[in-house]
């Protein structure tokens, strides 16, 4: 069993994301059920994240120094040479002889005892030189590799891949931001208000403090991006909509719409899990949870015979390219296929949402994805197919320009990569 904390566990984690495709979020958030309040998290998140955010600067720094590149060595060395070369760069602290030591016993507790010799030689050499790691590390000039991002980012990214802004911008982290309740006067605690917002929107600045309060836990606050709190603050409903909101969980979007008065709201869901962080998140905040489905927008049985409604949100399953500060795997996860395929994915789901909604009503297509793949082309697509739709201009909800495309960039509006379009079906 290896021992929690340990520089073997942060390595078993990393190995898990980067071979296995496993999601480090979800990995972590186990550590921390299993653990609670365990002083090492922090140090094993730190490691983890940092590896897996780091990983393709950290392979240049390796390839330099081996034989054949990083990717080509036994899965346990790859992820051992990595997390060490992280720590050498960013544990100021961590005596050089200690990283090492910790590098090849987890050698050979990962089953690469062979490998020791490789380890300790090429992690010694990095040592020496550890005072110029960090000018070497922010030499790049390569946007994509100084940022840690696959080349083919840039393609995903289409023109505005010519903006290195754009490409250093998608690792800012804009940090948490916590909505309090309409009816709620009192500041929330650990926060500074965001202006602009009407009081509701709130930089989240010291984490512990805002989950153990008495003002989060008793629901007169819940975390939502800035972005997508002032875009949703945008989309117009009237007393007597009904409302569905396709995919639903964890149910931020689809409290807020139905604490709208004389609003009829439906959360439709594929994962029942999911559905029911939904109801306790409804609990948590002390209302009403809306009608709830379980099923799949692509379904036989999940709308009824004829059923409409005069607003559909679909903020669909998407790359997440937008998300990469909090899910740095992102960046290791996304390959050109799998762009093609959740583009298709999407286009489907569309095709079927056109039909339940009522003639004069508003589809709103939103994604957590940058990429023009995954929006703008989805939606040019399906105008082609569905000419009794046109998109709309609207307001930026976040600088006021009027925008066919609502594209919300961290470096420029301080919130996550976030992109929605609004479509009018004809009466």
């Amino acid at each position: 069993m290896t021992e929690p904390g340990s520089f073997l566990h942060s390595v078993e984690l990393i190995e898990r994301v980067v071979i296995d495709d496993a999601y480090l979020d979800l990995l972590l958030r186990s550590q921390r059920r299993r653990h609670p309040g365990a002083p090492w998290l922090g140090r094993v998140q730190r490691q983890a994240s940092g590896t897996v955010e780091h990983w393709i600067r950290l392979e240049a720094v390796l390839d330099q120094r081996l034989r054949k590149p990083l990717a080509g060595l036994a899965a346990p060395l790859r992820v051992i040479l990595a997390a060490a070369t992280w720590r050498l760069i960013f544990e100021d602290n961590t005596p050089e002889h200690a990283i090492v030591n910790d590098a090849v016993n987890a050698c050979r507790a990962r089953g690469a005892g062979w490998a020791t010799g490789l380890c300790n030689g090429v992690l010694r050499n990095l040592a020496r030189g550890r005072a110029r790691l960090p000018d070497e590390w922010n030499a790049h000039n390569d946007p994509c590799l100084r940022n840690s991002l696959p080349r083919s980012w840039q393609s995903f990214l289409g023109g505005f891949a010519s903006d290195e802004a754009v490409l250093d911008g998608l690792r800012i982290n804009p940090g948490v931001h916590a909505i309090r309740a309409t009816d709620i006067d009192s500041p929330v605690p650990g926060a500074d208000e965001v202006t602009g917002t009407g009081s509701r929107c709130w930089q989240v600045r010291d984490p512990d403090r805002f989950w153990s309060s008495s003002h989060y836990a008793e629901g007169h606050s819940w975390i939502q991006d800035h972005g997508i709190f002032r875009w949703l603050a945008a989309v117009q409903t009237t007393a007597g909509d009904r409302i569905l909101d396709a995919f639903c969980a964890p149910g931020g979007k689809l409290l807020e719409l139905a604490s709208r008065e004389g609003v009829d709201v439906v959360g439709l869901d594929r994962n029942l899990d999911r559905l029911e962080l939904v109801r306790s998140e409804a609990a948590r905040r002390r209302v009403i949870c809306p009608e709830l489905r379980h099923g799949d927008v692509l379904g036989n049985d999940t709308f009824g015979d004829g059923e409409t409604f005069d607003l559909v949100i679909a903020d669909a399953p998407c790359s997440a390219s937008g998300t990469l500060p909090r899910h740095p795997d992102v960046a290791l996860r996304i390959t050109t296929e799998r762009v093609q395929e959740l583009a298709a994915n999407q286009l489907e789901l569309l095709d079927r949402l056109a039909e339940v909604v009522r003639p004069g009503g508003v589809l709103w297509y939103a994604t957590c994805s940058v990429f023009p793949d995954e929006n703008e082309s989805v939606i040019d697509r399906f105008l082609v197919n569905h000419t009794d739709f046109k998109r709309v201009p609207v307001s930026h909800p976040l600088d006021d320009s009027e925008v066919d495309v609502i594209r919300v960039w961290p470096h420029l509006h301080g919130a996550a990569g976030f992109t929605a379009q609004k479509l009018v079906k004809s009466e």
